[in-house]
């Protein structure tokens, strides 16, 4: 199976309803069984932070407005070279 890494992140709580939690909420019921790897992050605010792993499918379905990046998507890298949203491994 061909594993995809992504961070997800987006404000729980927004000023004015944005709908990116409802879309988190929807993607995670849909997928959260085929995960390989979620874990929640922190810091005391209204952000959510996720990094997820799973079959590239459920990756490639988190909804764009809450696709982040993170070290969990984008190890510091010696040398030259661009920063991604979604890692692929194999």
């Amino acid at each position: 199976m061909n594993l995809a890494r992504a961070s997800i992140a987006f404000d729980r709580k927004p000023r004015f309803p944005d709908g990116r939690a409802d879309a988190f909420d929807k993607w995670l019921r849909n997928w959260h069984s085929k995960l390989t790897h979620f874990a929640e992050g922190g810091g005391g605010s209204s952000w959510d932070t996720y990094d997820v792993e799973g079959p590239v499918e459920a990756i490639k379905a988190i909804p764009q407005e809450i696709q982040s990046s993170s070290q969990w998507t984008d190890p510091p890298k010696v040398g030259r070279g661009g920063r991604r949203s979604i890692r692929y491994s194999k």
